[in-house]
């Protein structure tokens, strides 16, 4: 295996959600209540697999536009190149990221 240096992927100012009528916990909420949203804290980036889920980062700086938020996502996972063999050639696997500890 070769490990790739340590990086934070950062994906500014993405559209998390657009302000419209919806259904939340089974209740009709009017777009007006749902541009109420609190921005004040981070919220985690969660992976789920089954029914386990993994934080892998983080958005942060939520801003409110007119129509919906917007947020910084910050995703803190690590990337290895695993290599094999092939006969007497290194041929490359895969690129896997995990989680950082």
């Amino acid at each position: 295996m070769m490990y790739s240096p340590l990086a934070m992927i950062e994906l500014q100012n993405v559209e998390l959600l657009a302000f419209e009528d919806m259904v939340i916990d089974g209740r009709e909420v009017p777009r007006e209540d749902v541009a109420e949203i609190d921005i004040n804290q981070d919220i985690p980036i969660q992976l789920r697999v089954g029914a386990v889920n993994f934080r892998i980062g983080i958005i942060n700086l939520l801003r409110k536009g007119f129509s919906g938020l917007n947020g910084d996502l910050k995703l803190q996972i690590q990337g290895e190149l695993i290599l094999g063999l092939e006969g007497k050639r290194v041929k490359p696997i895969a690129y896997r990221y995990t989680v950082e500890s």
